[in-house]
């Protein structure tokens, strides 16, 4: 109801973008260069299971926030699968919000290990292990962010209650 106000405007920014760091098609450099040409005011670089600290990309009236897009496989990749075994993918992104110096961030260049599913992972609820990813990004000052659900084809059982998320994006180029 009340967007974010800058002055009486409004902040127009990204908060989920790869570079060639990742999947995407831009290097850091020039996809902050693009988002900064075309009037955003900030960008997150959220490339996959890597972190990049982006404070050298900011510049006067644009800003960047450094983060990161875990991703989790949980379940079996069998094609009919029992609810409790069924596949689930989770995209989460952590973007840096504590500066203070109070938490360790994690370092540049962090590459994260996505864990391999196999059948002992049905001795913990499978809820619990994305919890466990939601918790290491916030220990490390970051923002949670579940990344395009319906991509991800996440039930809304799937993706509601956890603790420690910020936000999902609902919109994510196909969804």
């Amino acid at each position: 109801r009340f967007p974010l106000r800058n002055g009486g405007g409004r902040y127009k920014g990204n908060l989920h973008a790869h570079t060639t760091n990742s999947d995407g098609k831009l290097s850091p450099e020039a996809i902050c260069d693009k988002y900064a040409e075309n009037g955003y005011a900030f960008l997150a670089i959220t490339d996959h299971r890597r972190y990049t600290n982006t404070d050298k990309f900011d510049c006067p009236g644009f800003i960047t926030l450094p983060g990161t897009e875990l991703d989790i496989w949980c379940g079996s990749f069998d094609s009919v699968n029992a609810p409790a075994t069924r596949q689930y993918t989770y995209h989460l992104n952590g973007i840096l919000r504590d500066y203070s110096g109070k938490c360790d961030p994690l370092p540049d260049g962090f590459l994260w290990t996505r864990p391999t599913w196999d059948e002992s992972w049905l001795q913990k609820p499978l809820r619990a292990r994305v919890q466990e990813v939601i918790d290491f990004l916030h220990a490390h000052g970051n923002l949670v962010m579940i990344n395009h659900p319906n991509w991800s084809v996440n039930f809304e059982t799937d993706v509601y209650g956890f603790e420690n998320v910020f936000a999902m994006e609902l919109y994510n180029n196909v969804c």
